[in-house]
């Protein structure tokens, strides 16, 4: 899309693991995480934004035109994902299609915090005081 030549993204490529590497050596925790969306879903969530005048605003040309290029981009994350998962910081990957909770639970070892418990809800217990006569 233009962002860069060929030149500097083979670059890019090449010396990224060199740098993950440095930052790691240097104390840093490094958590790369990628949530996967299907080009159905996010078809859907682009009607959806196109449709509503309410959500609109989320809607720019840059979303438009990587939707059109879906598969460019999809060569393009294999290709970072091959020079860029090294050892000492892989790639934790969240398919489509896993959830809300999943992606909480990725949200939140992201920032250090053990997994939640689930809890069944709460019953509400109503008192002969409150219940209407």
């Amino acid at each position: 899309m233009g962002f860069c030549t060929d030149e500097e993204y083979e670059r890019f490529l090449k010396v990224c693991p060199a740098w993950q590497r440095d930052i790691i050596e240097a104390g840093i925790t490094l958590i790369k995480y990628w949530f996967e969306i299907s080009k159905e879903e996010q078809t859907r969530r682009f009607s959806e934004r196109i449709n509503d005048p309410r959500k609109i605003w989320k809607l720019s040309p840059m979303d438009l035109e990587s939707h059109r290029r879906w598969y460019d981009y999809a060569r393009a994350r294999d290709a970072m994902f091959a020079a860029t998962d090294i050892p000492e910081s892989p790639w934790r990957t969240f398919p489509p299609g896993v959830g809300v909770w999943m992606r909480r639970e990725g949200n939140l070892s992201m920032r250090g915090r053990s997994k939640p418990k689930r809890k069944e809800p709460m019953k509400k217990e109503r008192s002969n005081s409150t219940r209407l006569q």
